[in-house]
């Protein structure tokens, strides 16, 4: 079998087999998409010119999911899940499975109204498929330039889309092949800070759907698509493809990688909060941040090519990968929130006096037990020579803390949503498994109020 055929196998398996656990941790990730994505509507203006985009390609006068094309409504959503850099992500792998994955899903709920149990079916597979291969494709992947959000994406996103279109199991091979031909995704915006990034996890929740919808109407797909001669997997990564198959198929079935994800407790750059969650820790022995002499980060060098460049941001996107910036900003707030990346936030001039005060090192000792161990130390001198230093390699809002997603809901979406509203969505997740219908889900997050200034 190739491995398209595994996991196509995989995909039309019976995946959650009443795994509560599992079930639990699906619903999370429905409710921190939720999240993410209406956030993303409220905060940003760049929300309305991806709906001005997708307005452009349907002759519907609304740019409601219901009232879109799936593949447009798919973009859309993979779009917005990332545009705050506040989806959720898995702790090895290094991307982020919302956008595409639950972006695809809900694309397909009201022309296909599935089963609450077969919609945490297709997150739980597309969630799997997408974190096994970025974990397999090895650090390579990224020192290469890939966006494994995008790459791996693409098929988390087809078989999200396969599972709820009742796709055979030869058909669901197809739709990787399908998918396998749009798998692309770069790192440039990152070096450049542009929002362009969502926009490529965007591309690719469509993809994947279109991959799934062209297998259901009987377009064939590569079935090598990965280990053939002309396949991805020596384009994407330069570990031995025999090595990245073997690690992909490793209790494929048997484990749920979905339980590994954590929850995005800031909106920025994941490589950034553990220098900030060690601000929070040495700002509670500094008395007046003014006697504060220099700050010195020290983390693995992925974390330090994507967030030491931008020293002095000026833009919202910039700053969610600078850890100038957002070393400030932990300082002086006591918390790195949505409101921190308005325009006149980030224009903030005691912000921009404490960020000068920042440098940043990759060091052996974080880059010898990366991937396993991440994190970062933070040590400030003051002007007197007195020096604090924290270092952080566990996170808030880790894997298993099923109340990180529920807590993030309440304090990010009370502001554009009723008690009540918020009552109504957490009661319909809470209960998708029992669900016939899943249709009214995108109902209620829709009908959202004016955040208030």
């Amino acid at each position: 079998m190739t491995l398209s055929e595994h996991f196509a196998a995989y995909a039309c398996s019976n995946i959650l087999q009443g795994n509560a656990t599992t079930i639990t941790e699906v619903k999370s990730r429905i409710l921190d998409y939720i999240t993410v994505t209406s956030a993303a509507e409220t905060y940003l203006d760049y929300a309305s010119l991806i709906k001005k985009y997708a307005q452009t390609l349907t002759s519907k006068t609304s740019t409601s999911p219901s009232e879109l094309p799936v593949n447009i409504s798919g973009f859309t959503n993979g779009a917005l899940a990332h545009a705050l850099d506040y989806d959720d992500g898995h702790l090895w792998a290094g991307v982020h499975a919302t956008g595409p994955v639950i972006g695809a899903a809900f694309a397909l709920i009201n022309k296909l109204n599935p089963t609450g149990l077969k919609l945490l079916e297709a997150i739980t597979a597309g969630y799997e498929i997408e974190y096994r291969l970025a974990k397999s494709l090895g650090k390579s992947h990224i020192q290469k330039g890939y966006h494994g959000s995008c790459t791996c994406g693409v098929f988390g996103s087809a078989i999200a889309a396969g599972i709820i279109l009742d796709l055979t199991q030869q058909q669901m091979v197809y739709a990787i092949g399908l998918a396998g031909l749009a798998c692309a995704g770069f790192r440039q915006p990152l070096a450049e800070g542009q929002m362009a990034k969502p926009i490529q996890v965007g591309y690719v929740t469509e993809r994947g759907i279109n991959a799934a919808l062209l297998a259901k109407v009987g377009i064939e797909g590569p079935v090598q698509i990965f280990e053939g001669g002309s396949g991805i997997l020596p384009i994407l990564s330069d570990r031995p493809k025999e090595e990245i198959i073997s690690e992909c198929l490793h209790g494929l079935g048997t484990t749920h990688l979905i339980n590994d994800t954590y929850t995005k407790l800031y909106p920025c750059c994941r490589y950034t909060h553990f220098a900030i969650e060690s601000c929070f820790e040495i700002r509670k022995k500094i008395k007046n941040l003014n006697d504060i002499s220099n700050i010195e980060v020290n983390t693995f060098d992925i974390a330090y090519e994507a967030t030491a460049p931008n020293e002095n941001p000026q833009s919202a996107a910039q700053a969610r990968f600078s850890i100038h910036y957002l070393v400030a900003v932990a300082l002086i707030e006591g918390f790195v929130g949505l409101k921190d990346f308005t325009s006149d936030a980030i224009k903030r001039q005691e912000i921009a006096a404490l960020g000068k005060k920042v440098t940043c090192h990759s060091t052996k000792e974080w880059n010898d037990i990366y991937p396993d161990i991440r994190g970062a130390e933070v040590r400030i001198t003051l002007k007197d020579g007195t020096v604090y230093s924290h270092k952080t390699s566990k996170l808030a809002g880790m894997p298993g803390d099923h109340e990180a997603a529920p807590r993030k809901f309440q304090n990010t979406c009370s502001a554009f949503f009723s008690k009540e509203q918020m009552n109504q969505i957490e009661c319909f997740v809470n209960t998708l498994h029992s669900r016939p219908e899943t249709y009214e889900i995108t109902a209620l997050i829709s009908n959202r109020n004016e955040i208030e200034e």
